[in-house]
C-alpha cells in the first residue's frame, strides 16, 4: 500500500470515526483499519487512554523513526476541522500537543500528518462533562497480554468504586474495585466497552482494538 493510497484510507477513517464515533459498525471498521495497517509514523497519547473529565491534561506526540519533527499534530473536532492542535498557549513544537485543560469541545480525532501528506494512525479523543468514565488504552493492545479496564468517577478518581462492565451493549461482570482485567486478550476480546457506577452515571463507550503485532517498535 502507497503513502497517497494510506492516507486516503486514514483519512476516510477519521470523517467516519468522528462523526459515529459511538456507532458499533463504523468504530469497529476503524479500529480494525488501525490495528491491522503498518503506519509511516504512530501518534502516543498520555496517559494511554481515550476517555478524560474536563479539565484534565493531555499529552499527544508524533513517533516516526529518523525525524519526528516532519510531522504536526492534527485534530477534527466540532469547533475545528483538519486543524492542527498546537500546545496549550504556545504553537512551538508542531510533533508535539500538550492541551493543559481539556474540554468537551476537544472530543473528536487526532493523527499526525507529514508536510508531504502521509498519516499516522488515528484515535478517538471523548471528554465529558458527566462523572464517569472508562479508562481503557487509547492503542492497540497486543494479541496475549493483560488489559485492565478501569471504571472512574470524576469525584473519587483514584479510588475504586464497585462498578458494571459492558461489551457492545452487553454486561460482561461486575467489580467491587472499580477494575476488570482481561487476561490473555485475543481478537474476540475486541469491541466498545463503557462502564457504570451505582448512583454516578456511565461512562461513554471506548474501542477496544487487538492486534497479533508489537506497536512498541513505533514508540520513542
Amino acid at each position: 500500500m502507497d503513502v497517497s493510497t494510506l492516507c486516503a484510507v486514514v483519512a476516510a477513517g477519521k470523517r467516519l470515526f468522528f462523526q459515529t464515533h459511538v456507532r458499533s459498525e463504523a468504530t469497529s471498521r476503524v479500529g480494525r483499519l488501525h490495528a491491522s495497517v503498518d503506519f509511516p509514523a504512530t501518534l502516543a497519547v498520555l496517559p494511554n487512554r481515550s476517555q478524560f473529565f474536563r479539565h484534565e491534561s493531555v499529552s499527544l506526540s508524533c513517533g516516526q523513526q529518523g525525524n519526528s519533527s516532519a510531522w504536526r499534530v492534527m485534530m477534527n473536532t466540532s469547533m475545528k476541522t483538519n486543524q492542527e492542535c498546537h500546545t496549550s498557549g504556545a504553537p512551538g513544537n508542531e510533533s508535539h500537543c500538550f492541551i493543559d485543560c481539556i474540554y468537551p469541545f476537544d472530543t473528536g480525532v487526532y493523527w499526525c500528518e507529514s508536510g508531504a501528506g502521509a498519516c499516522s494512525n488515528a484515535v478517538n479523543i471523548s471528554v465529558t462533562d458527566g462523572t464517569v468514565i472508562l479508562d481503557v488504552p487509547v492503542r492497540p493492545v497486543t494479541e496475549g497480554d493483560d488489559v485492565t479496564l478501569r471504571c472512574k468517577n470524576w469525584t473519587t478518581p483514584s479510588s475504586g468504586l464497585a462498578s458494571r462492565f459492558y461489551k457492545d451493549q452487553l454486561f460482561i461482570g461486575s467489580s467491587s474495585t472499580g477494575s476488570m482485567t482481561i487476561a490473555g486478550v485475543s481478537e474476540a476480546d475486541q469491541g466498545l466497552y463503557k462502564c457504570s457506577i451505582s448512583g454516578a452515571g456511565e461512562s461513554t463507550h471506548s474501542w477496544l482494538a487487538v492486534t497479533g503485532e508489537s506497536h512498541t517498535k513505533h514508540q520513542h
